[in-house]
């Protein structure tokens, strides 16, 4: 991708080479740097400034570069932040034609109002032929409100997993990294503001019991937080489990939050690490697929919200359609801090910590989790 912009100030890209250090690989100079998303350096990425043509390239190369490549992207933009007023205009090369190659670069902006407008396709004027090109697969990534193309990767790529293909989960582990960082980045702006600063990924489970009553509303829930990092989603150890005596308004309020983030964290696997401490790892994979088991369960019940006063976003649930962050989901978050609030008012949050990383995402990591931001 490229940023081409009216001017190179000083402090691009060495800002975002100090910013970005936890993925150095010691090589890097006066206009770029090489990057390495782990030490095994199954992805490298090449991002180069050029003064004279005044513009930033990032390039990333491996099996799966999408995710990597979204995350520097994300610490690039954070970085040109800090310039206010610099003119940007991104550009995205075309996919080739016919297995050859293209020159020609997109408009990022043209491609988003093309996909905005419900039009799949955009044409090439390098193309010899009459061959238009894939608006989704440009963006796939980029483009975060239009995730369908990414969780249907996802999707397909989980049944090849159950039938056993370490290169296939190698590509499943880096999307489901992708999808779970982007889902959180989402409420970037809501989870900035005091009344909705808190933990925001979690599971519920049927209050002592082990099923759903017929009707959810009428039933005492416990809600269980998870930790955020990106691609190992697992609930916390101590504490950051809380009791819902009366769900009912609760669950009308938070349901289209609740519906988004099971369609993510369906996809979540029990990793075993670390931060689990003494945990018995085959307990807390069955607790982990118990809870999944019970949240999908859940989120098939969600629909029957829509007798309730909240008619036109339980609609849209029914629908299978996607809502905007910042209208439906302010609301679900802000409830979800007043509950916390009121369920622990320390703020202990089962040892969750705010993080803002350096690509301006905010995530509530545990302990071990934080830790790497830390050093």
């Amino acid at each position: 991708m490229k940023f081409q912009l009216n001017t190179i100030p000083a402090g691009i890209p060495t800002w975002f080479i100090a910013r970005q250090h936890r993925f150095t690989t010691n090589t890097h100079w006066r206009n770029g740097v090489l990057f390495a998303d782990t030490p095994e350096q199954k992805h490298l990425a090449l991002v180069q400034a050029f003064p004279h043509e005044r513009y930033l390239q990032l390039t990333v190369r491996g099996a799966y570069p999408l995710n990597f490549f979204v995350l520097l992207k994300d610490g690039i933009e954070k970085t040109l932040e800090r310039f206010p007023g610099l003119q940007i205009q991104r550009k995205i090369p075309c996919l080739g034609h016919n297995g050859k190659p293209c020159p020609h670069e997109f408009d990022y902006e043209q491609v988003q109002k093309r996909l905005q407008k419900q039009k799949h396709t955009i044409e090439c004027p390098e193309a010899t032929e009459d061959e238009d090109v894939s608006v989704t697969a440009l963006l796939q990534g980029l483009y975060w409100t239009k995730q369908d193309a990414v969780l249907d990767s996802l999707n397909d790529l989980k049944n090849k997993v159950d039938k056993g293909n370490d290169d296939i989960k190698n590509k499943l582990d880096n999307l489901l990294e992708l999808t779970q960082r982007e889902f959180t980045n989402a409420f970037r702006r809501e989870q900035s503001k005091i009344d909705s600063h808190c933990p925001n990924v979690f599971v519920l489970r049927p209050h002592g019991s082990k099923v759903w009553q017929r009707n959810i509303t009428g039933q005492k829930l416990d809600l269980q937080l998870y930790c955020q990092a990106a691609g190992c989603w697992h609930p916390t150890q101590e504490g950051g489990l809380y009791e819902i005596n009366e769900p009912a308004e609760w669950l009308r309020v938070t349901a289209p939050y609740i519906s988004r983030l099971f369609r993510i964290l369906k996809y979540a696997a029990p990793i075993v690490g670390p931060w689990l401490g003494v945990v018995n790892p085959k307990e807390y994979e069955t607790l982990f697929k118990n809870d999944l088991e019970l949240f999908k369960e859940l989120a098939t019940k969600l629909p029957e919200l829509k007798e309730s006063k909240d008619l036109e976003l339980a609609d849209k649930i029914a629908r299978g359609e996607d809502l905007d962050p910042e209208r439906s989901d302010g609301a679900a978050l802000r409830a979800l801090r007043q509950l916390l609030d009121e369920k622990d008012p320390q703020q202990h949050w089962g040892g969750l910590k705010n993080i803002l990383t350096p690509e301006g995402h905010y995530l509530w990591l545990c302990e071990h989790h934080a830790a790497e931001y830390k050093r």
